[in-house]
């Protein structure tokens, strides 16, 4: 619970930056997105371990399968979308659940990955916004 609160502050705290006002005014819609955030990463196992140099450290489960999208031209001009899947950097266990788990490692650019076909994780120059399908 203490950190679905530090990350509803967070939320609130970049709102005020970017569209001004006071933190209390944004507190309750970030205190939502930040629940909902929690809600679905834990169903993937999904844990940031840290956030360093431009990059994202994270773990998740190893049965979930995570894929980005590009958009390429071939060479007669048609655009069409390739799926990528991540490969991790690293593999283990988690020691709180037991279960077998992947770490991986992106940067945090403006993209979005898919966990299995379930939710994707919006990355936008550091923050992490999870959207369920």
């Amino acid at each position: 619970m203490k950190n679905v609160m530090v990350r509803a502050w967070e939320i609130a705290k970049a709102a005020v930056v970017k569209f001004g006002g006071k933190v209390r005014e944004y507190l309750a819609s970030a205190l939502r997105q930040a629940w909902s955030e929690a809600k679905n990463s834990s169903q993937f196992g999904f844990v940031v371990i840290q956030k360093l140099n431009g990059m994202l450290y994270f773990g998740a489960d190893a049965d979930v399968e995570i894929a980005y999208y590009t958009q390429d031209r071939n060479r007669f001009g048609k655009l069409y979308t390739k799926r990528h899947v991540l490969t991790p950097y690293l593999t283990g266990t988690n020691k709180a659940t037991g279960k077998a788990a992947n770490l991986y490692r992106v940067s945090l650019g403006m993209y979005e990955l898919d966990f299995a076909g379930k939710a994707t994780l919006e990355i936008n120059r550091g923050l992490l916004k999870w959207v369920a399908h």
